[in-house]
C-alpha cells in the first residue's frame, strides 16, 4: 500500500482489496493515520464477497488531495452497494485512527458526550492496565503523607468519569 500511494499524482485516484484488518489492527495505526491525514478516502466498502475467498476483506478507494472539515467518505456494508456519507474526520478523532462502519446519529452523541465537562479518554487518563491487591485498610480516602500514590478502585470510575480518588502507600518490599 505504501508503494502503491507513493505513486499516485496530486489528484488521482488509488484502490485496494485487503483484509479488513488494515482497518484496525495496531500494526496498521501509522497507515490509517497518514491516509486520513494526506488523502480524501472516497469509498470504504466493508466485507465484500469473493468467490473462493475465506477472509473479511475491505476496498478503499482515496484521492490525493488534502482533507478538510467537511470531507466526507461514503462507507457500506456488502451487499449493500448504497454508501452513506459521513465526515472523515470521524475517523481522525479517534485515537488509533480505526476505520469502521460508523452510524452518525451515535457519532453525533459521542460529540455530546465529549463536549461535557470532565469528560475524557480513559486511557488518556490512566497509564495501566493492570491492578494491583491491597491489604485490607491499606487504601485511604484522604492523602496521609507524601509517599502515598494516587489509586482509583473500581468505585471511582464512571462510563465517562471519574469520582474521585484513593490514595495507598506503595512500598516495593525486596
Amino acid at each position: 500500500i505504501w508503494r502503491g500511494i507513493s505513486l499516485v499524482k496530486k489528484g488521482g485516484y488509488f484502490g485496494f482489496i485487503v483484509p479488513d484488518r488494515l482497518c484496525s489492527n495496531k500494526q496498521f495505526t501509522k497507515l490509517r493515520e497518514h491516509l486520513l491525514k494526506q488523502f480524501c478516502l472516497y469509498r470504504i466498502w466493508f466485507r465484500p464477497a469473493f468467490e473462493g475467498v475465506i477472509s473479511d476483506n475491505v476496498i478503499f478507494i482515496i484521492k490525493k488531495i488534502k482533507p478538510d472539515a467537511k470531507t466526507k467518505v461514503g462507507i457500506a456494508e456488502y451487499p449493500s452497494d448504497k454508501f452513506k456519507p459521513i465526515y472523515q474526520k470521524s475517523y481522525l478523532d479517534l485515537s488509533d485512527y480505526s476505520w469502521m462502519i460508523v452510524d452518525e446519529r451515535i457519532l453525533r452523541i459521542f460529540e455530546r458526550i465529549k463536549k461535557k465537562e470532565g469528560v475524557f479518554e480513559l486511557s488518556n487518563k490512566f497509564n495501566t492496565s493492570v491492578g494491583f491487591i491491597a491489604k485490607s485498610g491499606t487504601v485511604s480516602q484522604t492523602s496521609q503523607n507524601e509517599s502515598q500514590i494516587e489509586v482509583y478502585k473500581g468505585e471511582n470510575i464512571g462510563r465517562y468519569y471519574d469520582s474521585g480518588k484513593f490514595y495507598f502507600n506503595f512500598n516495593l518490599v525486596f
